[in-house]
């Protein structure tokens, strides 16, 4: 808002990308701002009236190491500099959450190879790859598609 970067607006602009991987959409959609539609869903009625926002891949995730990230997420994005998080805690937060959460686990059992090889296979579509990892095509970049 004031034109004058710092490390704080870089945290905001970071919590507006982890708002964009919960829920696949742009940060400006159809003239609505994601910090303010996130906000706002939570306001009316919690994580039930979030849940049409969240990306179809994320609500497989366990509630609690969503309701972390969210919430790590939308102290990013607070107003005034001040009460945002430095990018050190950030990072160790993230690392906490990642150590924490079985999300790893989960992926390493439930990957049929390793996903060095999904990498390397030029062929294959994302909505056809059979990889460990599911894109759920919900961001669709504006522009032309890179050859």
């Amino acid at each position: 808002m004031t034109q004058q970067f710092s490390d704080k607006s870089d945290v905001y602009s970071f919590g507006v990308v982890l708002l964009e991987l919960l829920t696949s959409r742009q940060p400006i959609e159809h003239g609505k701002y994601i910090v303010r539609e996130v906000r706002t869903a939570l306001d009316k009625a919690g994580m039930a009236a979030l849940q049409p926002l969240l990306d179809p891949l994320v609500q497989v995730v366990p509630i609690q190491d969503v309701e972390r990230f969210l919430d790590l997420a939308l102290r990013c994005v607070e107003e005034k500099g001040v009460n945002r998080p430095t990018m050190n805690e950030v990072v160790k937060e993230l690392e906490a959450l990642t150590a924490n959460s079985n999300l790893k686990t989960q992926a390493i059992v439930n990957s049929q190879k390793p996903w060095t090889e999904d990498i390397f296979e030029d062929d294959i579509e994302p909505e056809n790859a059979t990889g460990s990892f599911q894109y759920s095509g919900g961001y669709r970049p504006h522009g032309p598609e890179p050859k």
